[in-house]
């Protein structure tokens, strides 16, 4: 009777233990979830922040290209004198039109839509490949919206990018091209595009400094034949523009 009624203490006190050591197990695995999902949250707080700091730093401007493209090979003189000369354009979304509309070959220029100075580096290798003998750089809307009215800042990223270049390309000639302006409309739906004439005029002043060709092509704008000079976007210039724009390029380069 006795060995029963130790037998039955025994077998009590482990189902003790072990309901003790389950709760314990439970609570512990509990709590590792809990600082798991805790790290994932920080995680997913960590890359938003980096996406919306990415964002505020390079706001896309997708490019508005409405009108037909160009199907037929490229045989227009701005694309030649561009290719004699072997001349490049690095830019944005504007740049993607001088292709677009069949005004210079894609081996004379190189985009990425919503690219700003700032990051014009990550472009530069396909430049680089190619060694141009004159190098066109073509930066605007999304730098507004980028910087701001912060023109120092703006100037600063413009040095460093210079800089950048002339230690990979020591024999390419830099021209910079000026920040186009936007329709009243686009101005209208973020003061950002306000800041275009400081810009230019801080712009073109650091090109003065350095001994580099300022290309302003604001006036270039005011001869569209219906008087519509931009898209839909109210930022990117129609059709019209980019071969008055590559001439214009051609004609401050001496091509």
């Amino acid at each position: 009777m006795r060995n029963g009624v130790k037998n039955y203490a025994y077998q009590s006190f482990f189902i003790k233990v072990s309901m003790v050591l389950l709760v314990i197990i439970t609570i512990i695995y509990i709590l590792f979830i809990s600082f798991a999902k805790k790290d994932d949250i920080h995680v997913s707080i960590a890359n938003n922040a980096l996406a919306s700091y990415s964002f505020k730093a390079e706001n896309t401007l997708v490019g508005v290209f409405e009108e037909e493209k160009i199907a037929t090979p490229i045989t227009t003189d701005c694309a030649s004198a561009f290719l004699n000369a072997n001349a490049m354009v690095i830019g944005d979304s504007t740049v993607e039109g001088l292709e677009a509309y069949g005004i210079l070959n894609s081996s004379s220029t190189v985009w990425t839509r919503g690219r700003t100075i700032q990051y014009m580096t990550s472009d530069l290798s396909k430049v680089v490949a190619n060694n141009p003998s004159k190098l066109f750089l073509a930066y605007g809307a999304n730098d507004l919206l980028s910087w701001n009215g912060n023109v120092d800042g703006y100037i600063n990223a413009y040095k460093n990018a210079i800089t950048k270049i002339k230690q990979s390309l020591l024999n390419t000639t830099i021209y910079i091209n000026s920040v186009l302006p936007v329709s009243d409309k686009a101005l209208a739906s973020n003061n950002a595009y306000s800041y275009q004439n400081l810009f230019n005029q801080k712009l073109q002043e650091f090109c003065n400094q350095n001994n580099i060709v300022f290309i302003d092509n604001t006036a270039l704008l005011e001869q569209a034949s219906d008087g519509k000079k931009f898209e839909s976007d109210g930022v990117h210039p129609k059709p019209f523009y980019y071969k008055l724009w590559a001439n214009n390029m051609i004609k401050c380069s001496n091509m």
